[in-house]
């Protein structure tokens, strides 16, 4: 029998399903979902993530179940999402979170002809178009998020896999697509 999905597994820091067919594959499946680490169970009884605490001593912890404090984030798509559309389209954003990611934006000094660097953002000076970026991930998993704030373009790339090549998005994806929205008057 194959596990059914959890109905929590959208809600959740790490894939259900991942962790699910990680215990098929290990002979492990008990033919019910797995119950989360006691720590990662503590943490949610005392809302600890809607607090913004770290768990756990820090470290380079590259396990989907604790989350120590080393900086590393774990986000749903959709929140990224809508971060990034904020980040685009100031008509979403509260006035002071307006100004507070332009300010993050805004390149701090250059690396040289091509490259640039802000308060949490990477610049990439193309000849059709500056990209502000953010690449990032960890061992089993990787993030991209891609700005043309010019264009109002945002793109969102994310991989169960470390080290996803974020070029493409950097170097073909989103130059394209601001062409394409000049083209047509955006």
């Amino acid at each position: 029998m194959l596990p059914r999905a959890d109905p929590r597994a959208d809600r959740e820091p790490h894939s259900q399903a991942a962790r699910n067919a990680g215990d098929v594959r290990s002979g492990t499946w008990t033919g019910q979902p797995r119950r989360h680490g006691r720590d990662l169970d503590a943490a949610r009884g005392a809302r600890l993530f809607d607090q913004g605490a770290a768990l756990g001593p820090a470290g380079d912890q590259q396990s989907y179940f604790d989350l120590p404090g080393t900086g590393q984030m774990f986000s749903s798509a959709r929140d990224i999402a809508t971060f990034a559309a904020a980040c685009v389209d100031g008509r979403s954003a509260d006035p002071n979170l307006r100004e507070a990611l332009r300010m993050t934006q805004h390149e701090a000094f250059r690396v040289d002809e091509k490259f640039g660097q802000g308060m949490a953002w990477e610049t990439v000076h193309l000849p059709e178009v500056t990209v502000v970026d953010k690449p990032g991930g960890l061992n089993n998993a990787s993030g991209y998020i891609g700005l043309v704030p010019s264009r109002r373009i945002g793109i969102v790339l994310l991989a169960n896999r470390g080290e996803y090549p974020h070029e493409i998005a950097r170097y073909k994806i989103l130059p394209a697509l601001a062409q394409l929205v000049a083209a047509h008057g955006g």
